[in-house]
């Protein structure tokens, strides 16, 4: 057994393009193996058992009277057609889960859609899930309109054109534009999450916080 932690500095900004909310988020992932030998006639083995199971049934009520925010990953590997489940009277936000960034280093799954979109863009277009997962968080804000929807950019293994996007500044105002706009386009979402699994030195540490307040800026 093992346990990993990390932290991640998420920034929420508005369709106004203000800073809303700066959370620091520590968490913590435990990952448990278990391997089973059977010794016989003839050797097999088996394959462990499911580390856990999606919950398939209704989310529980309670009066959400915190004033904190009460947020939630939504993983775009999971069924859209989940997000019926969501009780959004028990949430402040729902971090969409994860956006890719077009440029050096791209997320190797992300090749084709990029293939025809210019560096320091969203790894998105007409005919990704991304589309479908957006028409599922309408319906869900039709539902609760105070639920704010965040597109999370980055996330484990898609760190790759961070780096080189944010300590330019032409490439991170290029990039900055391209969010505005992709948020402008898709009602649905509320603002973005920047989710870089991490900056490794100063230089990069410097550049994330000029990435933040490029973002904050619009």
């Amino acid at each position: 057994m093992f346990s990993a932690f990390y932290t991640l500095l998420d920034i929420f900004y508005s369709k106004e393009l203000k800073v809303n909310i700066p959370l620091p988020i520590l968490k913590k992932a435990t990952l448990t193996t278990a391997l089973t030998l059977l010794f016989g006639a003839s050797s097999a083995s088996a394959m462990p058992p499911p580390l856990y199971e999606y919950f398939q049934g209704q989310h529980g009520n309670f009066e959400q009277t915190s004033g904190k925010v009460v947020a939630t990953y939504i993983a775009n590997w999971g069924n859209p057609d989940n997000i019926d489940n969501v009780n959004g009277d028990n949430l402040t936000h729902i971090l969409y889960a994860f956006l890719d960034i077009c440029g050096p280093n791209e997320r190797p799954t992300m090749t084709e859609i990029c293939a025809n979109k210019p560096d320091y863009t969203l790894a998105e277009n007409a005919t990704s899930i991304d589309k479908t997962f957006a028409a599922k968080f309408a319906e869900l804000k039709a539902k609760y309109p105070h639920v704010k929807v965040l597109p999370s950019v980055g996330g484990w293994g898609g760190e790759g054109p961070f780096a080189p996007m944010a300590m330019n500044p032409e490439n991170r105002q290029f990039f900055v534009n391209a969010v505005v706009e992709y948020v402008k386009q898709n009602p649905s979402f509320d603002g973005i999450d920047i989710d870089w699994e991490w900056p490794r030195d100063t230089a990069e540490g410097d550049a994330y916080a000029d990435l933040m307040i490029d973002c904050a800026q619009g």
